[in-house]
């Protein structure tokens, strides 16, 4: 994977920490990232700090923009059967006994037939 050319990168976000230090000073860690961080009396400007840290690692390429893939493992399982000789038979039969339960259901189930449900409840 080839990391992409600073010039043409966008806006992105990283986790930042921020710790109240004992002295009244503020550390901006980025999170998982022990040697990323700085030291301020105010929050915003350990912020501004360690911004300016890393776009100066990211300017000197010692750190690369990559990109992730987000896409959902099981999405690669929808349209398996699309190249399967036999699925227009099957999806043919589904579409028979759909119609077969319509009609049943629009002609009342007296047609002589015992139903396989019961609203009696057995013991």
């Amino acid at each position: 994977m080839k990391p992409d050319n600073p010039s043409s990168r966008s806006a992105s976000t990283c986790l930042v920490e921020i710790r109240h230090e004992p002295a009244g000073q503020f550390t901006a860690q980025v999170l998982g990232v022990s040697e990323l961080h700085s030291t301020a009396p105010t929050q915003e400007q350990a912020v501004d700090q360690l911004r300016a840290l890393l776009q100066q690692r990211l300017d000197s390429g010692a750190l690369v923009s990559i990109e992730v893939s987000q896409e959902n493992p099981l999405m690669r399982w929808f349209g398996y059967a699309k190249d399967d000789p036999d699925f227009e038979d099957y999806l043919q039969e589904i579409r028979k006994y759909r119609e077969e339960v319509d009609r049943l259901d629009e002609h009342g189930s007296d047609s002589g037939e015992c139903s396989d449900t019961s609203s009696t409840p057995t013991t």
